[in-house]
């Protein structure tokens, strides 16, 4: 796997979780108990928190960022399906996110639901655009 400092902050992750070799963490990331972090998904936090809680899935080549004012907060046993696009948000336990879905400075919150695929999902919780 490919694990990067900024400075003198380093991914921090748990040695229960799994992350695939090719998959990239830079800087501000935690990655919680029996997660999983799967192939070309990146998660780069340069300017606030990434944090993926316990027995959450982050599926191939999806991306985590952040912004300098919001960090991205993924809960306990949530799916973050192939794809997806996740910056300056959060999503709640056990909320899936399908693939292709984008949320951005907003929060997910409907325990249990999930966004419609290719749905993006940004500014105000809950409301969908296309």
């Amino acid at each position: 796997m490919a694990v990067y400092a900024l400075g003198d902050v380093e991914p921090r992750i748990d040695p229960t979780a799994y992350v695939h070799p090719d998959a990239v963490l830079i800087g501000n990331v935690e990655v919680g108990p029996e997660s999983s972090i799967w192939p070309h998904a990146v998660l780069r936090a340069d300017d606030n928190l990434i944090r993926v809680g316990a027995r959450s899935s982050v599926q191939d080549n999806a991306v985590l960022h952040c912004t300098s004012e919001l960090p991205t907060i993924v809960g306990d046993d949530v799916t973050l399906g192939h794809l997806c696009h996740l910056e300056g948000c959060t999503i709640e336990d056990s909320c899936p996110r399908e693939p292709t879905s984008s949320t951005r400075r907003s929060t997910w919150s409907a325990r249990g639901s999930s966004a419609r695929a290719c749905a993006a999902w940004t500014d105000r919780p809950s409301a969908g655009v296309r």
